[in-house]
């Protein structure tokens, strides 16, 4: 898992010189329906539903993401410490773990992981360069600001490769900036160290190398390449790609979705650990591919099931990426903004198959197994954009304005940004007002898991997510005797349909059953 850079420190945009303002909500005391209610925002002329993407949303926030449709080149830096030399067979494993077939890497290299698990969508391919060698050892980079650090070597070693090798092909989609890049490091991590560990930045210099910005960049240590043993399995150049694919996810866009705040007696887990930017493992979610377009997911609406007399067949989500949406229902009418920038329920037929495979067999570092069952997972998103203002009191560096925006301006340079407004670290959300402490599921989170068990998941062994999350033959949602049958979304709503699966036909198809919710 990696370390998410806080938001305060990548704005790009200066502070206002004065101006007086406040969240419009500070209380978390919920209206009597339970719902928490937004303000009504005023758009202007240059505000577009086609600007609502995760690409848009980033730039707001001085973030460029690498591709995530077509083509994308990784440049691939091995960082070598004085104290702490690659050795011979590194270089080879760090190849064939980046741009390697599955056969070379004991499981899936990030090309072939992103190949499959974006149905075709993306095609990653890159380069290892020869190692960087720096002056300082592990003990004196270990004094320094780790962003500061990584910065530094990430402009110095473009600016030597640059004048080594032409970069020019590592801009697949010609915006200017190198895809990505990551820089491996030759020490062993530490989980309890700022730079000796994995994680994702994004680079505030204005450098250019071979005409080319850098921006966004990963850092991670070469012995992840053994956390799943697979040195064991038949090759000493097979590579555990777990953790940099999770990183690559957040170089897409992606955020994590464990909680920082996790610890001592907070023990939030809301989405269980069990997905890829979540404890590493298995398949990307359907929110996630929903995020980066490579999935389209049905609405459930009363044409849909009045169409297919109110029975929805899935295939397998990892196979084909068929989904569906259960929006917010007002007024027996579905409200639901088009983009993945919403509230709504997701749901997707898991199975133990393809990329998820390997991961429901074997234990990864941590423990935890993807489920080794099929059947239905289903997450409560609330993905809401807001409108984010500097702070001259010091609330997280940033103030909400309490609008929930559809719409938004392509990113410029004015003194607010666009962003999430919820985050699977409660810290981290700008609006705190709900709470959720004696209810059996998050709220007021990006991304939470609804298991079938009917309780929260949590930062504990036997309360993260297992089979018992699934819904299987004979399970409701939603329906009266079922699970979550007083759900609301944290809007105040209902959804207008709930389900119970009719048949589950092996690890290819399940059908549900639909009913109005009363």
């Amino acid at each position: 898992m990696g370390k998410k850079k806080p938001l305060l420190l990548i704005l790009s945009f200066p502070l206002l010189v004065s101006c007086d303002f406040h969240l419009p909500f500070v209380s978390s005391t919920l209206s009597p329906t339970g719902g928490i209610g937004y303000l009504e925002p005023k758009y202007g002329p240059n505000d577009r539903s086609e600007n609502l993407t995760v690409e848009n949303v980033g730039a707001w926030n001085g973030q460029i993401y690498m591709p995530h449709f077509g083509d994308a080149r990784i440049l691939v830096i091995p960082i070598q410490f004085a104290d702490s030399p690659f050795d011979s067979d590194d270089l080879l494993r760090l190849d064939n773990t980046f741009f390697g077939t599955s056969a070379q890497t004991g499981w899936e290299s990030v090309s072939s992981y992103y190949e499959k698990s974006s149905y075709g969508n993306l095609h990653i391919s890159g380069e290892v360069t020869s190692p960087i060698s720096l002056r300082v050892t592990t003990e004196d980079a270990e004094r320094m600001d780790a962003t500061t650090f990584t910065e530094n070597v990430l402009d110095q070693s473009l600016e030597k490769l640059s004048k080594e090798m032409d970069l020019s092909s590592f801009d697949s989609n010609d915006d200017g900036y190198l895809d990505a890049v990551w820089m491996v490091y030759s020490s062993p991590f530490d989980s309890s160290s700022d730079l000796l560990w994995a994680f994702t930045s994004w680079s505030s210099s204005r450098s250019t190398y071979s005409g080319l910005k850098a921006c966004s960049y990963s850092w991670a240590s070469i012995d992840f390449l053994e956390e799943g043993n697979y040195l064991s399995y038949g090759s000493v150049y097979n590579g555990d790609g777990h953790t940099f694919i999770h990183e690559t996810g957040h170089l897409m866009g992606l955020d994590d979705y464990y909680s920082y705040d996790a610890g001592g007696s907070n023990v939030d887990s809301p989405t269980g650990g069990a997905m890829m930017m979540d404890y590493n493992i298995g398949d990307h979610d359907a929110f996630s591919k929903y995020l980066l377009s490579w999935v389209d997911p049905i609405v459930v609406t009363k044409e849909l099931l009045d169409q297919n007399d109110d029975v929805l067949t899935l295939s397998s989500f990892e196979e084909t990426g068929e989904c569906l949406i259960l929006p917010i229902g007002k007024d027996g009418q579905v409200d639901f903004n088009g983009t993945p920038f919403d509230e709504y329920l997701i749901v997707e037929y898991y199975t133990p198959t393809g990329i998820n495979a390997q991961d429901a067999r074997i234990p990864y570092q941590n423990q935890l197994s993807m489920f080794t069952e099929s059947g239905i997972l289903v997450y409560h998103v609330n993905a809401r954009i807001g409108k984010l203002v500097p702070s001259l009191t010091g609330v997280q560096g940033l103030l909400w304005d309490g609008c929930s925006y559809d719409r938004i301006p392509v990113a410029s340079s004015q003194n607010y940004l666009f962003y999430y407004i919820y985050s699977n670290t409660r810290s981290y959300c700008f609006d705190t007002r709900i709470d959720d402490t004696n209810s059996s599921y998050y709220r007021g989170r990006l991304l939470s898991l609804l298991p079938e068990s009917g309780r929260k998941t949590r930062f504990v062994a036997n309360q993260m997510a297992s089979n018992s999350a699934l819904y299987q033959n004979g399970d409701s949602f939603l329906l009266s005797g079922g699970t979550y049958e007083e759900f609301l979304f944290d809007e105040g709503s209902r959804p207008l349909y709930g389900f119970e699966v009719e048949s589950m036909m092996n690890d290819d198809t399940c059908r549900l059953y639909f009913e109005e919710i009363a």
